[in-house]
């Protein structure tokens, strides 16, 4: 009634002498039951009702709750106060150490400057150098010397 293959049937009969199986087609039965019985029902475990056991779950429940806190933010407020001194020594002072101020401010500018242009000089050699690149030929063998 069912026609196997003779190639699945030589390794049964091979199986079967390996194992030393004496009812090849015992075993051939078997073994279209039990696939049948897994394409029928699925892979799973089968075991008596006797071995069945309910397990009992713990679920774990988390709730998540926004709690507002009040925060207290400090805030400082510049204020500034004009006052007017009299001692002229230390206006002189302060006259002296805003020029300062100003020079170093002048010199810090310029110093800004330069390395502006010599990252714009670096930028230039960067391109250079990343697009001096050859190409060969795919026929070429670059182990050969040229000679005129």
């Amino acid at each position: 009634m069912v026609n196997l293959d003779k190639k699945i049937l030589t390794d049964i009969k091979t199986y079967c002498e390996l194992n030393s199986l004496n009812d090849v087609d015992s075993f051939i039965n078997k073994c279209i039951k039990d696939g049948f019985t897994l394409d029928k029902w699925g892979v799973g475990p089968f075991l008596p009702k006797s071995q069945i056991q309910e397990v009992p779950v713990e679920k774990i429940v988390t709730k998540e709750v926004i709690v507002e806190i009040p925060i207290e933010k400090e805030i400082i407020v510049e204020k500034v106060i004009t006052k007017e001194v009299k001692d002229e020594e230390l206006i002189i002072e302060l006259e002296n150490l805003k020029r300062e101020i100003e020079v170093k401010n002048l010199t810090i500018q310029e110093q800004n400057n330069k390395i502006e242009q010599l990252e714009d000089v670096l930028e230039h050699f960067k391109t250079l150098t990343v697009n001096r690149r050859t190409e060969y030929l795919r026929s070429s063998n670059l182990k050969d010397t040229y000679l005129d």
